[in-house]
Protein backbone atom coordinates (compact mmCIF):
# COMPACT_ATOMS: atom_id res chain seq x y z
CA UNK A 1 0.00 0.00 0.00
CA UNK A 2 1.30 3.42 -0.96
CA UNK A 3 0.17 6.68 0.59
CA UNK A 4 1.70 9.95 -0.44
CA UNK A 5 1.61 13.19 1.45
CA UNK A 6 -0.75 16.07 0.92
CA UNK A 7 1.11 17.22 -2.19
CA UNK A 8 1.36 15.68 -5.63
CA UNK A 9 3.17 12.38 -5.46
CA UNK A 10 4.85 10.31 -8.14
CA UNK A 11 4.82 6.52 -8.05
CA UNK A 12 7.46 4.76 -10.13
CA UNK A 13 6.73 1.28 -11.47
CA UNK A 14 9.46 -0.64 -13.29
CA UNK A 15 9.06 -3.92 -15.18
CA UNK A 16 9.86 -6.06 -12.15
CA UNK A 17 7.12 -4.29 -10.14
CA UNK A 18 4.32 -5.33 -12.52
CA UNK A 19 4.02 -9.10 -12.18
CA UNK A 20 1.25 -11.60 -12.83
CA UNK A 21 -0.90 -12.11 -9.76
CA UNK A 22 0.36 -8.92 -8.14
CA UNK A 23 -1.54 -6.00 -6.74
CA UNK A 24 -0.89 -2.66 -5.13
CA UNK A 25 -2.94 0.14 -3.60
CA UNK A 26 -2.57 3.91 -3.74
CA UNK A 27 -4.55 5.90 -1.18
CA UNK A 28 -5.74 9.45 -1.85
CA UNK A 29 -4.42 9.41 -5.42
CA UNK A 30 -6.15 12.57 -6.69
CA UNK A 31 -3.52 14.78 -8.39
CA UNK A 32 -0.75 12.17 -8.19
CA UNK A 33 1.06 10.57 -11.14
CA UNK A 34 2.19 7.06 -11.97
CA UNK A 35 5.45 6.72 -13.87
CA UNK A 36 5.36 3.71 -16.19
CA UNK A 37 8.19 4.87 -18.49
CA UNK A 38 9.95 1.51 -18.19
CA UNK A 39 6.83 -0.17 -19.61
CA UNK A 40 5.82 2.22 -22.40
CA UNK A 41 6.95 -0.10 -25.17
CA UNK A 42 5.01 -3.09 -23.82
CA UNK A 43 1.69 -1.51 -22.77
CA UNK A 44 -0.87 -0.93 -25.52
CA UNK A 45 -4.06 1.07 -25.92
CA UNK A 46 -6.13 0.36 -29.04
CA UNK A 47 -3.19 -1.38 -30.71
CA UNK A 48 -0.64 1.38 -30.09
CA UNK A 49 2.26 1.19 -27.62
CA UNK A 50 2.09 4.03 -25.10
CA UNK A 51 5.52 5.24 -26.25
CA UNK A 52 4.01 6.01 -29.68
CA UNK A 53 0.97 7.96 -28.45
CA UNK A 54 1.31 11.70 -29.07
CA UNK A 55 -1.94 13.03 -27.58
CA UNK A 56 -3.26 12.75 -24.04
CA UNK A 57 -5.83 9.98 -23.67
CA UNK A 58 -8.18 8.86 -20.91
CA UNK A 59 -7.90 5.16 -20.28
CA UNK A 60 -10.99 3.14 -21.07
CA UNK A 61 -12.36 0.35 -18.94
CA UNK A 62 -12.03 -2.56 -21.36
CA UNK A 63 -9.25 -4.81 -22.63
CA UNK A 64 -8.96 -6.16 -26.15
CA UNK A 65 -6.90 -8.89 -27.74
CA UNK A 66 -8.21 -8.20 -31.26
CA UNK A 67 -5.32 -7.86 -33.71
CA UNK A 68 -4.27 -4.23 -34.28
CA UNK A 69 -6.60 -3.07 -31.47
CA UNK A 70 -4.94 -4.70 -28.46
CA UNK A 71 -5.49 -2.92 -25.16
CA UNK A 72 -3.47 -4.16 -22.20
CA UNK A 73 -4.07 -1.28 -19.78
CA UNK A 74 -7.49 -0.17 -18.53
CA UNK A 75 -9.03 1.79 -15.67
CA UNK A 76 -12.20 0.62 -13.98
CA UNK A 77 -13.49 3.86 -12.48
CA UNK A 78 -16.27 2.13 -10.53
CA UNK A 79 -13.78 -0.02 -8.65
CA UNK A 80 -10.92 2.47 -8.84
CA UNK A 81 -8.62 -0.14 -10.38
CA UNK A 82 -5.83 0.34 -12.88
CA UNK A 83 -5.63 -3.05 -14.59
CA UNK A 84 -2.73 -4.55 -16.54
CA UNK A 85 -3.47 -7.47 -18.88
CA UNK A 86 -0.08 -9.16 -18.40
CA UNK A 87 -0.87 -12.30 -20.39
CA UNK A 88 -2.65 -10.29 -23.13
CA UNK A 89 -5.70 -12.52 -23.27
CA UNK A 90 -8.17 -9.61 -23.43
CA UNK A 91 -9.56 -10.02 -19.91
CA UNK A 92 -8.54 -9.43 -16.32
CA UNK A 93 -7.84 -12.47 -14.13
CA UNK A 94 -6.33 -11.75 -10.71
CA UNK A 95 -3.90 -14.68 -10.84
CA UNK A 96 -2.63 -13.85 -14.34
CA UNK A 97 -2.61 -10.06 -14.37
CA UNK A 98 -1.71 -7.03 -12.19
CA UNK A 99 -3.86 -4.35 -10.57
CA UNK A 100 -3.44 -1.09 -8.69
CA UNK A 101 -6.44 0.00 -6.62
CA UNK A 102 -6.50 3.80 -6.43
CA UNK A 103 -8.79 5.64 -4.01
CA UNK A 104 -10.11 9.14 -4.66
CA UNK A 105 -9.71 9.00 -8.45
CA UNK A 106 -12.38 9.10 -11.18
CA UNK A 107 -10.16 8.60 -14.22
CA UNK A 108 -6.61 8.00 -15.36
CA UNK A 109 -5.18 10.08 -18.20
CA UNK A 110 -1.99 9.22 -20.08
CA UNK A 111 -0.06 12.48 -20.52
CA UNK A 112 1.80 11.86 -23.78
CA UNK A 113 4.13 14.84 -23.37
CA UNK A 114 5.37 13.73 -19.95
CA UNK A 115 4.85 9.95 -20.42
CA UNK A 116 3.01 9.81 -17.09
CA UNK A 117 -0.37 8.55 -15.89
CA UNK A 118 -2.29 11.42 -14.31
CA UNK A 119 -4.72 10.48 -11.54
CA UNK A 120 -7.75 12.79 -11.74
Amino acid sequence: MLKGGDGKDSYLYAGEDIQAGGKDKILDGQGDVIDLKALLSSVKVDGVNLESIVQNISLGNAFSNVADHETTLAFNGDGGKLLFDINQDGKFTAGDDFQITITGVEKVVFNAGADLMLLV
